[in-house]
């Protein structure tokens, strides 16, 4: 059974260092499912948020361990089992087609998102929250015919 993980890494802000992080994590067969990664109030600090995967649970800890090797990291955390907030944008293009405009606004209302562009044939949807309410509204908008969707991939913080 896979088992995720949100690991936060603060590195410094230079080329390469993503590489040799992702290299690392490929290494050990995790499979990185989200990642983000943002400049922080620290000055040539970057916050990369990781959402990881793998079947063998204890083998986290390895990672973490090698990755506070790489000289420009200078923190790992694991947030998987703190207390913590997690978010995730999606933007799904939705065919408007057949009068149903006003139904797909209806239940975007009902995920708390926003119509963010209406064409002739489709309309883009914006949902906010969690992976699972974005899940959620794609199951529900699935019914009208979803074109393309583009997800930013968690980004996570510690309460």
């Amino acid at each position: 059974m896979r088992k995720n993980y949100i690991l936060l890494v603060f590195a410094e802000n230079k080329p390469g260092v993503l590489n040799k992080m992702m290299s690392l994590i490929r290494k050990k067969m995790y499979n990185v499912e989200t990642i983000t990664a943002c400049k922080t109030e620290t000055k040539g600090i970057s916050r990369i948020t990781l959402g990881v995967s793998h079947s063998e649970g204890e083998i986290i800890e390895q990672i973490i361990r090698q990755l506070q090797k790489i000289v420009e990291v200078t923190k790992v955390v694991n947030i998987t089992e703190s207390p913590h907030v997690e978010r995730e944008l999606a933007l799904i293009k939705v065919s408007a087609k057949n009068g149903n405009r006003a139904e797909v606004s209806d239940l975007t209302s009902i995920f708390r998102g926003n119509i963010v562009d209406v064409q002739k044939d489709s309309m883009i949807v914006e949902i906010i929250g969690s992976p699972e309410k974005i899940e959620s509204a794609v199951k529900i908008l699935e019914d009208f015919g979803i074109e393309e969707i583009a997800r930013t991939g968690i980004t996570a913080m510690e309460r």
